[in-house]
């Protein structure tokens, strides 16, 4: 929320009677929405003073606060929250009566799987849930196929959906991989390729199967505009992995529902991995992150081919990754190659060393001594521009140096390039933040876990760490401080929401 926004809404509240001594319960409420809560719960004591206060302001229906049980909100999320929980909850009565085989839409499914085709592709909402490698995508590409056999649908009945641009490619890839393994009658469909959820907004409303992949990076704020875009009557699948981190903006949809009871019969969890990511130990850390089981994950760590950098040992992770980023670099000396490199650095903070403008300058400076002059510099777009049919987070490499007046960029989703100077706001993406990379996938990964200053707001967590380790799906190298991993793995981050109270209410 603005500052201004923050000021207006607490000088409204004022002149409307609310006592001083409340005003910091209000400013701890707008602390929490920056965090990514959607709620601040109230102590006993603090609930009793609002309502010694007399202040009825909390039940007019033009109040910018309410007051559910004793969880302060806005009253904009309040109201989002419950037409999210309204608008799930009437999903849950859609039923279907054509029973599918499962085996002829996934002949390879493992036993969760098979569960999952057969009941989700029957009911109009339906969580497919897993971790990296179980398989969520091929599972709801059977679905998807279920669901064309058995309502009759066209490829103009269906949107497939992803948050960012670059998860949309990669769930374009794994569905036609996922159809190819069908039966012939099946690959014979049609499945429109994915795109992501704000490109689509606007013709929802004739969509009558949805399907969403990388949920948890869905924000309330955005399930809110899908569900209110969408027909009612639509059916919708909702994919993701739980444990990661929540979205950038506030809300914690997945995870709520995720363990709602309300879904029970709703949910399908896959859990066997079919990666081989096993073999070389990125399943373990995955599993020892998600326990919180530090001594394990260190242990793991140095009994893999996983690379450890500590600081203050700035010029080993130099090396590390110029090392990983020239076979990307050199191959970016032919003008026409613009493939996204199988090395990527995850950084959890913006500045000191590890950070992501740290790692950006090592590998401009690589990029330029080899003369590349910004050719095949990867860049990442901060700002909406729907009529250039790009978003934020969407990834562009330069096609030429930097210094021509007609830099193009190249984009995955775009088959026409853009002009450099087309594209509104943009930051260099040789590293990006951890949330940024949710939704992509990469051979090898180099996490960066820099020290926070004193006064940083940075909080490293469990989640955090468990989603830049699953990012990588060949090898795993870190450059973190012993004391900061522990620290991390031991604190589990839980946001407050009202969504479980609605649900519960209606």
């Amino acid at each position: 929320m603005h500052l201004h926004t923050e000021k207006a809404i607490l000088d409204y509240l004022i002149k409307r009677g609310l006592p001083v001594s409340l005003a910091p319960l209000i400013r701890r409420l707008f602390v929490n929405i920056s965090e990514g809560h959607t709620a601040l719960e109230l102590s006993t004591q603090e609930f009793d003073l609002f309502e010694k206060s007399g202040l009825d302001l909390l039940h007019s229906e033009y109040s910018p606060l309410s007051m559910t049980s004793k969880f302060l909100q806005t009253n904009r999320h309040a109201e989002q929250e419950k037409r999210v929980a309204k608008a799930l909850l009437s999903r849950l009565d859609q039923r279907g009566d054509i029973v599918v085989n499962p085996i002829n839409l996934m002949p390879h499914a493992d036993p969760s799987q098979l569960k999952a085709i057969y009941g989700a592709s029957l009911l109009g909402f339906a969580l497919i849930l897993g971790g990296p490698g179980t398989g969520k995508t091929s599972a709801a590409a059977a679905i998807l196929m279920a669901k064309i056999k058995q309502f009759d649908l066209s490829v103009h009945d269906l949107a497939v959906l992803a948050p960012t641009g670059k998860a949309a490619v990669r769930l374009t890839s794994s569905m036609k991989s996922a159809q190819e393994l069908a039966d012939e009658t099946t690959q014979q469909m049609v499945i429109p390729d994915a795109t992501t959820i704000h490109r689509q907004l606007n013709v929802l409303r004739e969509k009558k199967l949805v399907l969403v992949d990388e949920g948890s990076m869905v924000s309330l704020e955005l399930m809110d505009r899908l569900l209110t875009a969408m027909d009612p009557k639509a059916h919708l699948i909702l994919m993701g992995d739980p444990n990661q981190l929540a979205s950038v903006e506030a809300g914690t949809i997945l995870s709520t529902l995720a363990k709602h009871k309300a879904f029970t019969d709703s949910r399908f969890t896959l859990t066997k991995r079919h990666r081989s990511g096993h073999m070389n130990g990125l399943s373990e850390l995955q599993d020892l992150c998600l326990a919180g089981d530090s001594d394990g994950f260190i242990h793991a760590l140095k009994e893999t081919n996983s690379t450890w950098v500590a600081p203050p040992n700035d010029k080993s992770l130099v090396n590390l990754i110029t090392k990983n980023y020239q076979p990307y670099l050199v191959k970016c000396l032919d003008s026409n190659y613009s493939q996204t490199p199988e090395f990527q650095c995850l950084s959890a903070m913006s500045h000191g060393i590890g950070g992501r403008h740290w790692v950006n300058r090592v590998v401009q400076d690589l990029a330029n001594s080899l003369g590349l002059e910004g050719r095949g510099t990867r860049i990442l777009v901060t700002e909406n521009q729907p009529i250039l049919d790009i978003y934020n987070g969407d990834i562009g490499v330069l096609l030429d140096p930097i210094s021509s007046n007609q830099t193009l960029v190249s984009f995955a989703h775009r088959d026409q390039p853009l002009h450099l100077n087309q594209i509104a706001n943009y930051e260099i993406a040789f590293s990006v933040s951890i949330h940024r990379a949710q939704g992509s996938e990469y051979q090898d990964v180099a996490v960066c876990l820099p020290e926070p200053t004193q006064n940083s707001a940075f909080i490293p967590s469990r989640e955090l760490v468990y989603t830049a380790v699953t990012r990588a799906k060949r090898s795993l190298h870190l450059f973190s401080s012993e004391s900061l991993l522990r620290r991390a793995l031991a604190q589990q981050t839980k946001r407050t929401s009202c969504l479980d109270l609605f649900l519960k209410a209606l």
